[in-house]
């Protein structure tokens, strides 16, 4: 008897947790124990100086450009993805035309989920950002840094608010800086 009582009670949690895990609150708390998941082991790995999963070999880098027709120099295109903790380089081939050329781990970012509304909302943005030569920083005591842009057009048009938003990294010991 107490044995089906205890089944019951656990069958009963369990539902009400795939309930829960379906809806918005139990999504984003599930996509926060995801992001906190992440977020602690590439701080553990950065702080051990160890490369984040999937970082691209920076030793290679000119290879690389080359194998997919771009150089240094060429239009450069950023996208971001905050829940997979990621950013993607692309760049732009002489007849126009964008290339994925890298795919960056991103060790932390601040904030929840969510597009950045205004300036000091701890928000990281989320959208598709152009970075022109002019928002480079080649003077940062980090490793590379540039504005990214913030706010663009499709920012502003929704009343988000900004400015001088940097993106940046310190250079690891393990990598071959170009």
């Amino acid at each position: 008897m107490i044995w089906r009582i205890l089944f019951a009670i656990l069958v009963a949690v369990g539902i009400g947790a795939a309930i829960f895990a379906m809806s918005h609150d139990g999504r984003d708390m599930l996509d926060r124990l995801a992001i906190n998941a992440k977020r602690a082991e590439n701080v553990a790995r950065w702080g051990a100086d160890r490369p984040l999963p999937g970082t691209p070999d920076l030793a290679k880098l000119d290879e690389r450009l080359k194998a997919e027709g771009v150089k240094v120099g060429d239009p450069v295109f950023i996208r971001l993805f905050k829940l997979e903790s990621e950013l993607e380089l692309w760049m732009a081939r002489e007849d126009g035309e964008y290339v994925r050329v890298a795919t960056y781990p991103i060790c932390y970012w601040s904030g929840r989920l969510g597009p950045k509304q205004q300036e000091g909302d701890l928000q990281a943005p989320e959208g598709y950002y152009t970075v022109s030569e002019s928002q480079l920083n080649p003077n940062s005591r980090w490793h590379r840094s540039f504005n990214l842009g913030f706010p663009n057009t499709f920012d502003k048009s929704h009343g988000r608010t900004g400015s001088y938003l940097m993106v940046h990294g310190a250079a690891p010991r393990w990598a071959a800086t170009p």
